[in-house]
This record gives structure tokens, C-alpha cells and sequence, in this order.
């Protein structure tokens, strides 16, 4: 694979670059072989008009024949590609000098070259003179005129364009290439000469010796090109080589290793160029992959820890419904067979070992294939399922299978038996709790039913004796016990009726006698019952209620019961000096708000909770200073939330206690229709 690769990138990119340059080269050679025949031939006509200005120079130097013959004849000897020179006067009509020594002193109108004959007629008779391309044998023949001069003056015969008549022309090239360019010559506008002239001179040029001129200095242009172009394919070929090969190969090396488990193979930099910066990000990458990799691999370790120590059984089933993923306790909560759950088992297989052995319970309507079928449908869908059933060995299985969201599932198994026996445990022991309950409730309310009727003879007799209804007592003791009988008695029945109220709200058969009670009167008439209990603990009480108070709907009786348990408790725990305040209010968003603000004892804010347990009192010692059985604020928050009230008591130790009852804005009436009060302060001082 890496050899295909290598190979391939020369091929590619090597061997096109240096066959490319080897046609650019060529192209280059070629195209400078055909426009460079333009530019030889315009040289060789330059050449001639050279020739004949140096032959018209001799010619004007003297009229000796024999020496022009001689010149002439040096001329063609010394320039192989010179094929004929004919020099004739215009006066004879003779030809006085040329090239072929049968030709001299010989008539024109004799020459044996009838095309030759003719351009030399025109040249003498009419003076056209210029270049001229002969068809048949394909050579370059130019006509100048013989021109008399003063002696020691040169002729030089220019173009009129000062460039020759071939400049800025491209003559193709074709087999007949001089035959071609004579004919772009001659096509060409002719070049003025003055009209005074002896006679003409003609040079004509042969085919052969333009060629080998051409070809000559073109085999060298093109040798040279196409060893400057392979040269320099050979440098770049070698620079490639290294800067560009070299280190893809090196690289490409790097991944063969570490696609067959080297993890520790780098790429080599040797130079930090664009190459090199990849290699650089390739390391790089490489580093970061493994860091990645070893954490992935600490993970990995630690999630199999964690999913094979779960306390729960997990199986993982992918999209087709085959197991991918288990731990080792949902064989164990499962009771499966250690040679059933393995990799790659269908979901449908774990279904139908769990109808045949009954897991699911019996349907008498449904057979064991139509089971399976209605379960793994369920499946399919991707509905999730919350089940409990019976395990292996009297166990209690909790079931959750949840869809994921590639279509697979997860199912979930744990052994809830120990919490369903506690469960049992708590329900069985709430049940006889509310039946203790309860029989506590009716054997309270039973009891002080039953107390209530002697009570009541016990107060009723000693009230008698006390009274001296029927006489007087003997003895002045007696008349001191029965008051005794008939305190005792009377606390005792109030002690009885509380526990009664108590017992009737907790059991649920308290009723309430709603009305529309003037709170003004309850208030005033539970302070005068508490007036003679305040006075003789000189604690003052003081009534602070605003004149336009409405009604309130509510059981006046256990309204007062409220009242007087609340005024109580703030006589008792108020020592002497101290007071004791009721306030009242009523507002559309807060409801009908009533307060007693004592400034008794307090107490702490983590002994309130306790303060409104039945039975329970804050001081629990024996020799306790303040009496009480503790029923007195449990009894009252029952009645307030009997009436959908809420009771709050704020304490400080030293500052004293403020109770308030809040009755919602429901029960809050109209104003009170009777003669306008104004806001008193009620006091007991």
C-alpha cells in the first residue's frame, strides 16, 4: 500500500513535470525554428543587398571586366550559398561580370535561363529591381541597380523601413521554407531607387546554403534549450526529491507504525516549512490522541467497575434487540443460567425462558407464544415497563426497562425483598398504631364520659355543704373540706372536658356551630373570667381593639375556649407586675388576625415544638413551679385549625410570648350593627 503510494506521487506529479517540460521545450524550439526562418532569410537578403552594394562599389571603382570578373568570382567561392552572380550594363545590354565564366561579355537577350533573361530585361529597361523568388528552383534572387557615383563615395542600400522588407513578418515553416519566405519577400513593397543607375546587379541565393544556415544555428538553439530545460528538471527533480518525498515518506512511514500498534512512532522534522508544520500537527495530534486514549481507558476501566459492583442487574439490548452489555448481578437477581446470557443473545430468548418457567404468572387465555409475541411487540415500540414480580427463592424483583435513544433498551433488575418486608413491617405497624389510636381516642372519650356524671355529683354535693343549703354545718372543717371537694372537682371536670374536646378532634367527630360572633364580647367576657385569677397574680390585662370590627364566622364557645386557654397561659407564666394584651384586626388579604402578647417568662425557640405535644410540658421536673397537664395549646391549635385557621407562637426567654391566631379572610363579616365604639383600652388594674 505504501510502496502504490509512493510510486503513485512520482507519477503524478514527477513524470508529468518532466514530460511537460520536455513538449515546453520542444514547443519553445519549434516555435523558435519557424519564426527565427524569417529572420535568417531577412539576414541572407540583408546579405545580398551587401554583396551587391560592395559589388556596385567595385564596379563604380574602374571599368576594368577582368577585375569585376575576378571579384566576383572570390565572392562565390568564399560563400557556398551565393548560386549566381550576373552583372550587365544597361548601355550594352551585356553582361560584364558573373559567377558562371561562360556568361561573360555575353547579350542578355542570349542568357540560357529564359526567367533570368526576363528579370534582367525589367531591371534594364523598366528598373524593377528587388527581391525575387524563382519557383522552379526555390532560390532567392535580388536585382540592385548599377548606379554611377563620384569616385571614393560608397554605396549603402538600405531598406526604405530601416528594418529590411522581412522585419515584423512570421514565415511558417513547411518543406518549401525558403521557397516560402522569397515569397513573403517579394510580397512585400518594393524599396525606391533612384532613377539614374548604368546597369543592374543580380545575386541569387540557393536553397541549399539557407538551409544548412538555418539548420546549423537552429540544431544549436534547440540542443541548448533542451539541455537548459532537462537540466533544470533534474534540480527540480532532486529538490522534490528531498524538501517534498523525503519527509512524506517519513511521515508516511509514522502512520504505517502507528497503524500497526506503535504508539510511541513520531513523525520526523527536519525543516519547519509547510510539510514540517504538518508533521509538527501530526505529532501533536498523535500526543493529544493518546492522552485522550489513556484517560478513555481509565474510564472505560472504572465504568466496568462500577457497572460489574452495581447492587442493581443491568442488560444492555442494541436497536435488533440483542444483548451488548450485562453485569454480573442480573444473572444473580435473575436466576438465569450462567450459560443463557451471553453476547449477542436476542431479547426474544429472555422473554420465552421467563414464560416457560412462569415468571410472568399463568394467563390462562393466552398461550406462551402469544405471550412472547404481545411482550416483544412492547419491545419493538420502545415502551417503557415498571413491574414487580416474584423472584428465584421467594425473592421480590423491581423490573424498569427504558428505551434508549437508538432504539436498543435498557433492563434494569433489583431485589426490592428486604424493602417490601419493611414496607409490610411499617404498614402492619401504622395499622396498630391508628387502632391503638383509636382505642385510645374512645377509651378517653368513653372514660370521661363515664368521670363526668360522678364529677358532676361530687361539685353538685359539695357545693351544697359549702353552701349550707339545707342547714348548718356543725363543725367549721367540714365547710373548709368541702371547698376543697369542690375546687378538686371542678378542675378535675375541666381537665376531663379538655381531654374530651381533645380526643373528638383528633378522632374527627368535632362539629362546629358557626355563627357570626361579635369578638368584642368573647374578648371582654373571657378577660372577666380571668379578671380574679389576674388580680391575684397582679398581672394586668388590657384589651387593645379598634371600635369597627366585623364579625367573625366562627363556633362562639370554642372561639372562647381559644381565648381563655391562650389568656390563661399568659396569666400563669406572667409574673407579678407584668401584663398580658389582646389584640384584634381584621384586613381583606391577611383575614381576622387576634394576639396575645404576654411579657411572662418566654421560652426557647427549640422548646416551642414541644410546648404543643399533648401531655408535654417545657419544664418536665418533678418540682416544677408551674402546674399543668400541657393540653391546653394543643387543644387550642386543634380548635384554630378546625376552624382552617393557623396558629403561630413567638417566644424569647425573659421577653415573653406572643400567640397569634389567624382565621382566613373568608370568615370575616360585616361590621357589627350596634352603637358606635370607640378604641378603648379594657384594663383590669
Amino acid at each position: 500500500m505504501a510502496r502504490t503510494a509512493s510510486h503513485s506521487l512520482h507519477a503524478r506529479f514527477l513524470l508529468p513535470l518532466l514530460v511537460g517540460g520536455i513538449i515546453a521545450a520542444a514547443a519553445g524550439a519549434w516555435v523558435t525554428y519557424t519564426t527565427t526562418i524569417g529572420h535568417f532569410t531577412d539576414q541572407l537578403l540583408q546579405r545580398a543587398m551587401q554583396l551587391a552594394s560592395a559589388l556596385n562599389h567595385s564596379t563604380i571603382l574602374g571599368d576594368d571586366g577582368t577585375r569585376i570578373q575576378h571579384v566576383v568570382r572570390e565572392i562565390a567561392g568564399d560563400m557556398p550559398e551565393v548560386q549566381l552572380i550576373v552583372i550587365a550594363t544597361r548601355d550594352s545590354r551585356k553582361v560584364i561580370a558573373s559567377s558562371v565564366s561562360g556568361w561573360n561579355n555575353r547579350p542578355i537577350d542570349q542568357l540560357p535561363n529564359s526567367h533570368l533573361r526576363q528579370e534582367m530585361v525589367d531591371a534594364l529597361e523598366h528598373g524593377r529591381f528587388g527581391p525575387h523568388i524563382d519557383e522552379d528552383s526555390h532560390s532567392l534572387s535580388y536585382i540592385a541597380p548599377l548606379q554611377p557615383l563620384s569616385p571614393g563615395r560608397g554605396v549603402h542600400l538600405r531598406p526604405a523601413n530601416g528594418f529590411g522588407p522581412m522585419s515584423g513578418r512570421t514565415i511558417g515553416w513547411s518543406g518549401d521554407a525558403v521557397a516560402g519566405a522569397a515569397a513573403a519577400v517579394m510580397r512585400s513593397p518594393q524599396m525606391p531607387f533612384p532613377r539614374r543607375y548604368r546597369g543592374a546587379i543580380l545575386i541569387q541565393l540557393s536553397q541549399r546554403g539557407m538551409e544548412q544556415a538555418v539548420a546549423s544555428i537552429l540544431g544549436r538553439l534547440f540542443t541548448a534549450v533542451l539541455g537548459g530545460v532537462m537540466i533544470t528538471m533534474m534540480i527540480a527533480y532532486l529538490l522534490l526529491n528531498r524538501q517534498v518525498i523525503t519527509p512524506l515518506n517519513a511521515l508516511r512511514l509514522a502512520m504505517d507504525r502507528q497503524s500497526s500498534g506503535d504508539a510511541s512512532a513520531r513523525a520526523p522534522v527536519r525543516i519547519y516549512d509547510e510539510i514540517g508544520d504538518v508533521a509538527v500537527r501530526f505529532n501533536s495530534m498523535l500526543d493529544t490522541l493518546g492522552d485522550r486514549e489513556s484517560a478513555l481507558t481509565e474510564n472505560s476501566a472504572l465504568l466496568e467497575t462500577t457497572f460489574e459492583n452495581m447492587s442493581q442487574g443491568i442488560a444492555v439490548h442494541d436497536s435488533d434487540l440483542k444483548l451488548v452489555a450485562f453485569n454480573r448481578r442480573y444473572i444473580e437477581i435473575g436466576g438465569y443460567p450462567p450459560n443463557l446470557i451471553r453476547l449477542g443473545l436476542p431479547y426474544e430468548d429472555i422473554i420465552r425462558f421467563n414464560t416457560e418457567r412462569g415468571a410472568y404468572g399463568h394467563d390462562d387465555d393466552l398461550g406462551v407464544e402469544q405471550q412472547i409475541n404481545r411482550r416483544m411487540m412492547s419491545a419493538r415500540r420502545g415502551e417503557a415497563l415498571r413491574d414487580e414480580r416474584g423472584g428465584p427463592n421467594g425473592t421480590i424483583l423491581s423490573i424498569r426497562r427504558d428505551p434508549l435513544p437508538d432504539g436498543g433498551l435498557v433492563v434494569t433488575l433489583a431485589d426490592i425483598t428486604d424493602r417490601k418486608r419493611a414496607e409490610g413491617q411499617m404498614l402492619k405497624a401504622k395499622e396498630e398504631a391508628e387502632l391503638a389510636d383509636r382505642a385510645k381516642t374512645d377509651f378517653l372519650a368513653n372514660m370521661s364520659h363515664e368521670l363526668r356524671t360522678p364529677l358532676n355529683a361530687v361539685i353538685g354535693f359539695s357545693e351544697v355543704i359549702k353552701e349550707g343549703m339545707f342547714g348548718p354545718v356543725g363543725n367549721a372543717k367540714y365547710i373548709e373540706y368541702a371547698n376543697g371537694i369542690h375546687e378538686s372537682g371542678t378542675h378535675l371536670l375541666a381537665l376531663i372536658n379538655d381531654i374530651l374536646d381533645l380526643s373528638k378532634v383528633e378522632a374527627g367527630k368535632a362539629d362546629l356551630d358557626e355563627e357570626a360572633v361579635d369578638v368584642h364580647k368573647v374578648i371582654r367576657s373571657c378577660m372577666t373570667l380571668l379578671s380574679e385569677r389576674a388580680e391575684s397574680g397582679a398581672v394586668k390585662l388590657i384589651a387593645d381593639v379598634p371600635a369597627a370590627l366585623p364579625t367573625l364566622l366562627a363556633d362562639e364557645r370554642k372561639l372562647k375556649q381559644i381565648l381563655v386557654n391562650l389568656l390563661s397561659n399568659a396569666v400563669k407564666f406572667t409574673d407579678p407586675g407584668g401584663t398580658v394584651t389582646v389584640k384584634s384586626w381584621a384586613r381583606p388579604e391577611s383575614g381576622f388576625i387576634i394576639q396575645v402578647i404576654d411579657s411572662g417568662i418566654g421560652m426557647a425557640l427549640d422548646d416551642i415544638p414541644k410546648a404543643l405535644e399533648p401531655f408535654t410540658q417545657v419544664d418536665s421536673k418533678l418540682d416544677r413551679k408551674y402546674e399543668g397537664t400541657g393540653l391546653g395549646l394543643p387543644l387550642t391549635k386543634s380548635l384554630i385549625e378546625l376552624h382552617s385557621g393557623s396558629f403561630d407562637l413567638q417566644s424569647k426567654i425573659g421577653i415573653g410570648t406572643t400567640a397569634t391566631v389567624r382565621f382566613p379572610a373568608e370568615r370575616v363579616g360585616a361590621a357589627v350593627a350596634e352603637m358606635p365604639r370607640p378604641a378603648e383600652t379594657l384594663s383590669t388594674a
